[in-house]
């Protein structure tokens, strides 16, 4: 079985490349680090950073940024993307879960679901402790993460199509939450055609972890963290009932250790 996002990393930018306002997200994480103390230049930590896109912009608006993602495909990726558009960016092929960065960061980002991929209690403590080794007290740490509150239950079904020039790219997801664990099980698979021929067909296993919104204060407290505002998803809204039903939601925090 192919491993989460080694072929998916083709079709990542193709799929959601006018599905997420990463301008939006890039303005929202600026106005937070503008109301604060930090000297400048500030250094952004990108966890799982993907093909590099929100990167990129971090850089572009005058941010050191350092970018980290298990997969080494989306790595290839995102350099390649960073060398085209003439931006100096670190990126690194790092698990989130043996962070190493030898040097003081202002504010870590956790952006669309990387941070459901620590699993376990164990996964969480060793993501804490390598990423308390480079956050400075009072730093930031800014994650999306999956609502329990806000998640469907049972068995369900989804399916994203994109359509592009002579480019189709399907990805039919198949998930389950069990709510005895929090974890969401889901298979996607993924079909690619161009000139109306299936040239490609794949198939990935992703397993990631809910969070009640009492959960991820408590663990943050254990961490270190205070949580300061949480926000529902992609509204940026942080309305306590919208917040509540939204199935991803955004938290900011405020390293006190």
């Amino acid at each position: 079985m192919i491993q989460p996002y080694d072929k998916y990393s083709e079709v990542y930018d193709f799929l959601f490349e006018d599905e997420i306002d990463y301008d939006k997200d890039i303005v929202f994480v600026k106005e937070i680090i503008d109301s604060r103390n930090y000297k400048e230049p500030v250094t952004i930590l990108d966890l799982g950073c993907g093909t590099g896109t929100h990167a990129i912009k971090f850089a572009k608006a005058g941010f050191n940024v350092i970018g980290i993602d298990i997969s080494e495909s989306m790595i290839k990726r995102a350099v390649k993307k960073a060398k085209n558009e003439n931006v100096n960016i670190e990126f690194l092929v790092q698990d989130m879960r043996k962070i190493n960065i030898p040097r003081e960061i202002d504010c870590a980002v956790s952006f669309f679901g990387s941070f459901a991929y620590l699993l376990t209690d164990n996964d969480l403590k060793d993501f804490f402790n390598g990423l308390n080794k480079c956050l400075r007290k009072e730093g930031l740490l800014i994650i999306d993460l999956v609502n329990r509150e806000g998640t469907s239950r049972g068995h369900f079904l989804k399916w994203r199509l994109k359509e592009k020039g002579n480019k189709i790219v399907i990805r039919l997801s198949e998930s389950e939450l069990d709510e005895a664990t929090g974890l969401i099980r889901g298979t996607y698979q993924f079909f690619v055609i161009e000139n109306n021929y299936l040239i490609d067909r794949f198939t990935e296993n992703h397993i990631i972890k809910t969070y009640t919104l009492d959960d991820i204060r408590r663990i943050l407290k254990e961490h270190g963290y205070n949580v300061l505002s949480i926000y529902s998803l992609p509204e940026l809204d942080n309305n306590k009932d919208k917040v509540k039903r939204s199935f991803t939601v955004r938290i900011v925090a405020e390293k006190y250790v």
